[in-house]
């Protein structure tokens, strides 16, 4: 019998050390760089192989949650990159953040936490699905990026 695993996300505090950027919408919500900062933790739990997530978050919250991450139908391989944990609970831990990750992902040539290219690489989601995914996303850049790993690095 195969153990069934759920991840936990915690997205439901009030936020008050980012007082009054996080008065209208969650803190996960917020971007680090250039994702929700909701997908750092579900790219360490899509990465250790948990499929399925429970996101404890304020009702208010929830739909938000819910138009982002969608169904999360997203399967996924561990891609031995490295782990750092930064605090994002002030204004300045959130800018120090979003720079870490920018300095990260501009010299690797790789995003940071990109659940959309975990859930292709662990097969949770196939490479049509991927294409789907990116198309409504390419002026941002993003899209551009799940293309071409779609293209030059397809998964094993």
């Amino acid at each position: 019998m195969t153990k069934h695993r759920k991840g936990i996300i915690l997205a439901g505090g009030a936020g008050t050390r980012l007082h009054p950027i996080t008065l209208s919408q969650s803190k996960q919500l917020l971007p680090v760089y250039d994702k929700p900062m909701i997908y750092y933790p579900l790219a360490a739990l899509m990465s250790a192989g948990i499929r399925e997530y429970v996101i404890i978050t304020t009702p208010r919250d929830a739909i938000a949650f819910r138009d982002l991450l969608r169904d999360g139908s997203l399967k996924v391989e561990k891609l031995g990159r490295g782990i750092a944990w930064l605090d994002t609970g002030t204004h300045n831990s959130l800018l120090d953040a979003g720079v870490f990750v920018r300095i990260i992902e501009e010299r690797q040539g790789l995003k940071v936490s990109c659940v959309e290219e975990i859930a292709w690489r662990m097969g949770f989601i196939d490479a049509d699905q991927l294409r789907n995914l990116a198309s409504p996303l390419l002026k941002s850049g993003y899209g551009e990026y799940l293309l071409r790993i779609l293209r030059d690095d397809p998964p094993p």
